[in-house]
């Protein structure tokens, strides 16, 4: 964890982002969800920024976090699925590489695409 820190002192400032908080968290192996982030024991690193509210400072938001997403996928870890889709679809298939197998079950018992939201019209279309 310490290269990945050691890309947010960089990562953070050269996208001036202004970070408020981060909370640690310790997180236990997930056997149970399908799409996990957590395969093995790791640390969370939760952050809390600080943004305009406006396209310019989502879009900015967006180029950082894509950052710390490859950061961490650099590292050997993942994101966790946030509300906002800012990984890009080939962050979220480096992360979660059993989503293709994920959407291929969702499409078997949705075959019209009856149920759809933005996470799945991000990610999961072929």
């Amino acid at each position: 964890m310490g290269a990945f820190l050691e890309r947010l002192r960089t990562i953070i400032p050269e996208h001036q982002g202004d970070l408020l908080n981060v909370t640690i968290r310790n997180v236990h192996t997930d056997n149970d969800s399908f799409l996990r982030y957590a395969d093995r024991e790791v640390f969370g690193l939760v952050m809390l920024f600080n943004q305009e509210r406006t396209p310019r400072g989502e879009e900015a938001m967006k180029e950082m976090t894509r950052a710390l997403i490859d950061a961490a996928l650099q590292e050997g870890g993942t994101y966790y699925l946030p509300y906002r889709l800012h990984a890009s679809p080939e962050q979220f298939a480096r992360a979660y590489p059993q989503g293709r197998e994920f959407f291929e079950h969702k499409r078997a018992y949705d075959p019209d695409e009856l149920f759809q939201n933005e996470f799945y019209r991000t990610y999961g279309r072929p």
